[in-house]
């Protein structure tokens, strides 16, 4: 069709590509949304657990990597930001926005990966700076952190380990609480969490707290202890349980590449598409 001797052309704008854009973008809006109002419910349903250690006190790094809250409300507004501007950008045609969506996911994948190869280079180091962090950190701080204690208990019933590095359960004994020469009732002890399914629950089903009494005694012996409590360090049981489903393990990576793929070039697209649009108008 012909007005004052300009002919118009038919979009250039593919609707599945922009309303696709859209829809994807808004999928993960929404979950970000979700993951924000769990955070957010779960940190103040935790504050007033936390008994031992005062929300004023400063935190490190370590801290935040095991407050579950703070991570989900961090993931959550990451998610919810950048689908922001996808969705937005998609629905309003906006160059910038595309543009800002793809650099930030971009941004993101690269560091995902920058990551992996680095911990896959360095597995070794990476391994040992973890279980010195984690000796250090969440084996004698256990019982200051609620949430902390909650995550590491969580790890031991799940993993069916006991501490961490060479000295597997025996490095519970640098915890003030379950070192031998500590006056507390928990002496020479260690945390219900490592003890096995069988000695965990007493016959009412109930947890038996006390199944780890007497296992850091000097006189007992691996063998004397792996009837009542998992022996193998932590992390060196995560990596078995990695390897040992390395396919589901590579199911989950792919599934949170993809999106990111997908939504880069789905937004690259978009923007030369609404590009050329423009450039037939002007």
């Amino acid at each position: 069709m012909a007005d004052s001797g300009r002919v118009y052309q038919k979009s250039l704008v593919s609707p599945v590509l922009k309303w696709g854009l859209f829809a994807f973008n808004m999928f993960f809006w929404i979950c970000g949304l979700i993951l924000i109002a769990i955070g957010i419910w779960a940190f103040f349903m935790t504050r007033d657990m936390n008994t031992n250690t005062s929300m004023d006190e400063s935190r490190d790094v370590f801290d935040v990597f095991f407050d579950f809250t703070i991570i989900f409300m961090v993931v959550g507004s990451v998610m919810f930001l950048l689908s922001f501007f996808g969705m937005l950008g998609a629905l309003r045609e906006n160059i910038c926005l595309l543009k800002t969506f793809a650099i930030l996911l971009g941004i993101i994948f690269l560091t995902e990966v920058i990551i992996s190869i680095t911990v896959l280079a360095l597995s070794g180091k990476a391994q040992r700076a973890i279980e010195e962090l984690l000796a250090d950190k969440a084996i004698e701080d256990y019982r200051d952190d609620i949430n902390r204690q909650n995550i590491i208990d969580w790890f031991q019933e799940t993993f069916e380990c006991c501490g961490v590095g060479d000295e597997r359960w025996r490095a519970w004994e640098s915890n003030p609480y379950f070192n031998c020469s500590s006056p507390a009732f928990e002496a020479c002890s260690v945390p219900y969490s490592c003890c096995k399914n069988e000695t965990r629950f007493n016959q009412f089903g109930t947890p038996n707290t006390r199944c780890g009494s007497g296992m850091l005694k000097p006189r007992l012996s691996e063998s004397d202890v792996e009837d009542t409590i998992f022996t193998t360090g932590c992390v060196d049981a995560v990596i078995k349980s990695v390897q040992d489903n390395i396919a589901i393990v590579g199911g989950v990576s792919l599934a949170i590449v993809i999106p990111q793929i997908l939504g880069i070039f789905m937004a690259r697209f978009l923007w030369v598409q609404i590009e050329d649009q423009r450039r037939q108008y002007s």
